[in-house]
């Protein structure tokens, strides 16, 4: 009778162990697994839905370019600047006869794009270029003596600029950001209706 409620005593006390272990562990494995679902989900909410509406991802070429223009000197007229030489050897020529069109155009030098010289245009108002046509064939006369071309000119309005260029951009990952390039140096040479036809010497 001893040894029977000696086993009945020890079955107890092990089966109250067990049963303790195995809700312990029960607890552990179930309270992983919830906080790996709050991650899982928190992470998706504040990705998707605490971004404002205004803002996007930044990809090439998105954002704002803006362009500031400052005059470095004033606009000047230069009076029968050489566009071209219409004859291409050095002659000992009487005369020269032209009949042809020409063309003018407005010329950018310096560190320029097409982007700038598009607004530089439509901001200071510049023409893009002439052409001047003859109705009738003109000769001009040469010293036979000398060395000559024949050349065509043009009046152009001359200018030194420079320009910042400037970008806002948002991106999804940390908010909104603007930025400055140095600022660059360029000039043009804008031709008027005023042209010429002109022997040169060597």
């Amino acid at each position: 009778m001893r040894k029977v409620l000696y086993l009945l005593t020890v079955c107890t006390f092990f089966f109250s162990l067990t049963s303790q272990a195995l809700a312990s562990d029960l607890s552990l494995t179930t309270e992983n697994t919830n906080i790996g679902a709050i991650v899982e989900t928190q992470a998706t909410e504040d990705f998707s839905s605490t971004l404002p509406s205004n803002i996007g991802p930044l990809s090439g070429g998105s954002g704002t370019v803006t362009y500031e223009f400052k005059e470095e000197t004033p606009k000047t007229l230069q009076k029968k600047l050489l566009v071209k030489y219409l004859t291409e050897s050095w002659a000992q020529a009487s005369s020269y006869t032209w009949s042809k069109s020409n063309s003018t155009n407005l010329t950018f030098s310096g560190n320029v794009t097409g982007e700038v010289t598009d607004k530089i245009k439509i901001q200071f108002g510049l023409s893009g270029g002439f052409t001047t046509t003859y109705s009738v064939a003109i000769t001009l006369p040469a010293d036979s003596t000398k060395f000559s071309k024949l050349a065509y000119g043009s009046d152009f309005y001359t200018q030194n600029l420079s320009y910042v260029r400037s970008i806002s951009y948002c991106t999804i990952y940390d908010g909104c950001h603007s930025s400055s390039d140095p600022r660059k140096y360029i000039s043009y040479k804008e031709p008027t209706s005023t042209t010429y036809l002109y022997v040169v010497y060597k």
